[in-house]
């Protein structure tokens, strides 16, 4: 019988040790995000329009959905107010200049194009504010839905990450998991 080689049973190359390998990148992801802190994370609609909100690596992904709510809210609120603020102003002047009937007539026009900004900013802000908004809304990373449940360090997510936000997730969806 031939001699076996030195070493040749004695099992796996310790380089072929799984528990000997790097861990994959989204739990080096995950980890480096838990060491961070809070951060700014970043959502993009499919207008290209982005929203940057603070969460941390442990918050949830249905955590970020009602920050943003809140936030969009508060913004729709905000350019209510503004609107408002310049109707009261237009009917203010009108109501001091009756006398010049041409300037009476173009101040009629701003106040009921006004009106129908602050009618329009109105929709807007109660839809902003509801919970079917949040209920509709869907997160993606690298075009996978991102779990309610889940949180922000579990997929990675950092200061650098830009998420995708969708309201293509059925309502009913949403509703069955808060509810």
């Amino acid at each position: 019988m031939g001699a076996t080689p030195l070493g040749a049973d004695a099992g796996p190359a310790e380089s072929e040790n799984p528990l000997a390998a790097a861990p994959p990148p989204d739990i080096e992801l995950a980890a480096a995000a838990d060491e961070a802190g809070p951060f700014a994370l970043t959502l993009k609609d499919m207008f290209g329009k982005t929203q940057t909100v603070q969460v941390s690596a442990e918050t949830k992904v249905f955590e970020v959905k009602e920050l943003l709510r809140a936030a969009k809210a508060s913004e729709a609120e905000a350019a209510l107010a503004s609107a408002r603020e310049g109707l009261a102003q237009l009917e203010s002047e009108m109501a001091q200049a009756p006398e010049d009937k041409a300037r009476a007539a173009a101040l009629e026009a701003e106040r009921l194009a006004a009106a129908g900004e602050v009618a329009r900013l109105e929709a807007q802000a109660a839809e902003a504010g509801s919970v079917e908004y949040v209920d509709a809304m869907a997160l993606l990373y690298n075009q996978d839905t991102l779990d309610d449940d889940s949180t922000v360090g579990s997929h990675g997510l950092t200061e650098s990450t830009t998420v995708t936000l969708s309201m293509a997730q059925d309502p009913e969806r949403g509703r069955a998991m808060r509810g």
